[in-house]
């Protein structure tokens, strides 16, 4: 049985008794990959309709989980969590966890604009925040705000563009409660970020949090982020029945078909 004296004789190669950090990367991968595997192999089962934006919600945590393994290694050798190895997550992430919204709007008639707003949205907050936190840490503060027109675009479409369109007579109840569920767990899971950024050196929260706090936060915000999103539209799929009107057996055929709609 090992020891903690045990573990200790190499210390950079192995995680170490205690730290909470490391653990917390472990206990991220894992759990992230299991909600991915999961939802994948629950995939044959979904009707057609929901098989795109599944698939999306299921990359989510599968990109992340591996991410977080390889920042465990990282810790583990240098006790670092570099910014950039964050940023590669959520440049691939955070587009995939905005454009599920459209999808999951898609059977009710969404344009193709309201994709083009979330992607461009997600880019930009994501692309204001890496220069802020890593290119120029001297101006936080600018590039913070800037980085956060992206993210009231993407609010502002889940919300203001999808409110009306769920809330219309006929739309499945399962579909109308997961995706308001989702559209504030968006906001709220995302609000973490925001103080770990203010943290940092150089912004108007510096010192308030320490560089093991911000790790630890980021990692458990990911599973309730990334994995909560591709549980809910695993469910929504799930679940789904759907109006049965002729304006929306047309949609549903015109989305399988690949024909555009006029919706």
């Amino acid at each position: 049985m090992e020891t903690q004296f045990d573990a200790s004789r190499n210390p950079d190669s192995f995680l170490q008794i205690g730290d909470l950090v490391g653990a917390s990367f472990f206990f991220t991968s894992m759990t992230l990959l299991v909600i991915s595997i999961f939802v994948f192999f629950r995939l044959k089962y979904m009707d057609k309709l929901w098989k795109e934006p599944i698939i999306l919600a299921g990359l989510v945590p599968l990109i992340a989980s591996l991410n977080a393994f390889y920042r465990r290694n990282y810790w583990i050798e240098t006790m670092t969590d570099p910014v950039e190895f964050r940023f590669f997550d959520w440049f691939l992430t955070v587009p995939l966890m905005a454009i599920c919204f459209y999808f999951l709007l898609r059977p009710l008639g969404a344009r193709k604009r309201m994709f083009l707003m979330l992607f461009v949205g997600s880019l930009i907050m994501l692309g204001f925040g890496y220069i802020g936190e890593s290119i120029y840490p001297e101006s936080p503060i600018t590039w913070g705000t800037l980085g956060s027109v992206g993210f009231c675009l993407i609010i502002g479409n889940i919300m203001a563009y999808g409110y009306p369109k769920i809330f219309q007579l006929g739309v499945d109840p399962s579909l109308r409660k997961g995706y308001l569920y989702l559209s504030l767990l968006l906001p709220l899971g995302w609000s973490v970020y925001p103080f770990g950024y203010m943290s940092a050196p150089g912004n108007i929260m510096e010192g308030f949090l320490a560089v093991d706090t911000i790790s630890l936060m980021y990692n458990m915000a990911d599973i309730f982020n990334k994995g909560g999103l591709a549980i809910g539209v695993y469910l929504i799929a799930r679940y789904y029945k759907g109006p049965q009107d002729n304006e929306f057996q047309f949609l549903k055929k015109s989305i399988l078909s690949d024909t555009p709609s006029n919706s």
